[in-house]
């Protein structure tokens, strides 16, 4: 069968200095896999290339067999690619709804992004709908029309989470999805991610440091330490690899 994504040998390099060398990964459909390592190890910059932000040097990417390293970030995405970032973004004075409004028209290509960022372009029914069902199963229905800026830390994640669910995505890229948050709205955000995960419809790519984390969700881990892909396999057997607690963990062998 063939993998949803399949990256192979990607290689980058800035000034010299090899950011990545010779890295593959794979994820299948409606499957949920980690990419964790130090700081510095790379994972950020396969996170670009992957998402078309960058272009590896060497290596290909695949989509359900199809070469899309060529691609900029806006065509993989209507292919059904989405991404959160490290820091979050998000609209001063749009509320939660507005958020997950503009991602919806942008991906089904109506209306006009001025006209819903000035508010003048109010949401149909069908709009409407399937704003609510993604703010039902993230959790954010009460704050619906709240001000998304107003919100927590942990929520305004769970927004940025939303807004990316809107674009129907295969494939989501999560980039430390738990960073800066407490261990109520880290619990918080697995539950939101184990409920994704139960719709089957969405795969998901999670780049985090949180190792509990990571052990709750993820069916199988990759490890990249100075670029290189040092372990892969079952989450588990991962985190229990010597090299991986060494280099990731901080542990002796």
């Amino acid at each position: 069968m063939t993998a949803l994504l399949e990256a192979v040998g990607i290689t980058k390099v800035y000034d010299g200095m090899a950011a990545l060398t010779d890295v593959s990964i794979e994820v299948d459909t409606a499957e949920l896999v980690a990419l964790i390592g130090p700081n510095g190890a790379g994972k950020t910059t396969l996170f670009d290339c992957l998402s078309g932000v960058q272009r590896a040097d060497a290596g290909i990417v695949r989509l359900e067999g199809r070469e899309i390293e060529g691609l900029a970030p806006h065509e993989r995405a209507r292919m059904g690619i989405a991404r959160t970032f490290q820091r979050i973004e998000l609209f001063t004075g749009m509320t939660v709804r507005d958020h997950l409004l503009v991602a919806d028209r942008a991906v089904r290509r109506s209306g006009g992004l001025l006209r819903d960022l000035t508010g003048r372009a109010k949401p149909d029914a069908g709009e409407r709908e399937r704003c609510d069902e993604v703010l039902e199963l993230v959790g954010l229905a009460d704050d619906a029309d709240r001000p998304a800026h107003a919100l927590s830390l942990g929520r305004g994640r769970v927004v940025e989470l939303a807004r990316a669910l809107m674009c129907r995505p295969r494939l989501l890229f999560l980039d430390e999805p738990s960073s800066g948050l407490d261990r109520t709205e880290t619990a918080e955000m697995a539950g939101v991610l184990e409920r994704v995960m139960e719709q089957g419809a969405t795969a998901i790519l999670l780049c985090e440091h949180d190792v509990p984390f990571v052990e709750r969700l993820a069916s199988r881990t990759y490890v990249l330490d100075c670029g290189r892909r040092i372990a892969a396999g079952p989450t588990r057997d991962v985190l229990a690899d010597p090299d991986v607690r060494a280099a990731y963990l901080g542990q002796g062998v």
